[in-house]
């Protein structure tokens, strides 16, 4: 279903966001997480009793500590593993904590993209520039994704995750187009709507995301476009 909320004008480029937007992030994620926590306690036996809890009161430590870790998922768990490790004082920590993050991107990289949304990507690219804008820290070369963009932007320490508006304005500066000419399709409705909308960009929300049955409801800020399915999407502009 296509709902038409605000008019714009023409555009020149085309972002997404990735995670439940281009495909369900949930089984990548969960055998990410599995194999990561069997490495955990291949390092040390004990981490099999950690819970969700354990891990996420060491996380809002390190984010506590760094607040620019907030704009980097992968910086962020880094951190966690590391001070896990150091917690139990195991030998080499920085160098297990990066095997395990190099271990757990791989895995979380390994999609399974439609082949419909991959066509709908090259169709698109052979009429717009299109770039991908994520707070996530997806593998674009072992997801298989790269080919499909113009352009990768990924939240990190230094370039500030959505809703903040840097790497819209990187998309628009590396692109030499201005921010009413890109238009931002996303699942989330604060980080993807409001950050485009608070731009000045073109705002499509994906609702329901990939993965999720239900709508998710309006956080502040109204979408240019709203859309159910992906693929409705080349019916906003052709």
């Amino acid at each position: 279903m296509i709902r038409h909320y605000l008019r714009h004008g023409p555009i020149k480029a085309i972002s997404f966001d990735l995670d439940d937007c281009l495909y369900d992030n949930r089984p990548p994620l969960k055998a990410a997480l599995d194999e990561l926590q069997g490495f955990l306690e291949g390092v040390d036996a004990r981490f099999a009793s950690w819970s969700y809890k354990d891990w996420f009161a060491l996380k809002l430590a390190c984010q506590r500590a760094a607040p620019q870790l907030n704009h980097s998922v992968s910086q962020t768990r880094l951190a966690t593993l590391l001070l896990a490790f150091e917690r139990y004082q195991i030998a080499d920590a920085q160098a297990l904590a990066e095997r395990a993050m190099a271990l757990f991107i791989k895995k979380r990289s390994e999609l399974n993209v439609d082949a419909a949304t991959k066509q709908l990507l090259s169709d698109l690219r052979k009429d717009y520039s299109l770039v991908a804008i994520t707070n996530g820290n997806l593998d674009m070369d072992v997801s298989g994704l790269a080919e499909c963009f113009d352009l990768t932007l990924q939240a990190e320490v230094g370039q500030r995750a959505k809703p903040h508006s840097c790497m819209f304005a990187k998309a628009c500066e590396k692109l030499a187009i201005l921010p009413s000419q890109l238009m931002h399709i996303g699942d989330h409705p604060r980080t993807d709507v409001g950050g485009a909308r608070d731009f000045g960009a073109v705002s499509v929300w994906l609702n329901p995301g990939f993965g999720h049955e239900q709508p998710r409801a309006l956080h502040r800020s109204l979408p240019h476009w709203q859309i159910s399915e992906l693929q409705e999407l080349a019916q906003l502009v052709y």
